[in-house]
């Protein structure tokens, strides 16, 4: 299978694209005008989407306009411990005696999660 505009790219151009990305001058996606079209790399590609206003960023990101949006914890589908559970793994080592391992044991995880958890890399938006 070969895109559209890649095929429309080789057609206008004969040179087959291989890895660099087929852009489009016109911003139109549907367009297979090959005048329209230039080949870049994945880094052109995203810095001509930004500078087209096709690809948000910085405070235009969704995520900063919304962050109530943003799935985290319980809300992710992958998610193995409850808010409940972060909670008790940070009491549990803050009351000392108990290590990463032990914890991990307990609630199913690797040691590299309590750790994450424990130091707040992840879970954060739990506070207690």
């Amino acid at each position: 299978m070969i895109s559209a505009h890649r095929f429309a790219y080789f057609l206008g151009h004969g040179v087959d694209p291989g890895a660099l990305f087929v852009l489009h001058r016109c911003d139109e996606k549907r367009c297979q005008n090959p005048s329209h079209l230039f080949l870049g790399s994945q880094r052109e590609n995203i810095r001509d989407a930004v500078a087209k206003g096709r690809m948000p960023s910085g405070e235009d990101h969704y995520l900063r306009r919304r962050p109530e949006t943003k799935r985290r914890g319980e809300q992710l589908v992958y998610a193995k411990l409850k808010e409940a559970d972060v909670i008790e793994i940070r009491r549990l080592y803050a009351a000392g005696g108990t290590s990463h391992s032990i914890l991990a044991r307990k609630f199913g995880v690797h040691k590299e999660t309590i750790g994450h958890i424990i130091r707040r890399k992840n879970w954060t938006h739990i506070v207690p």
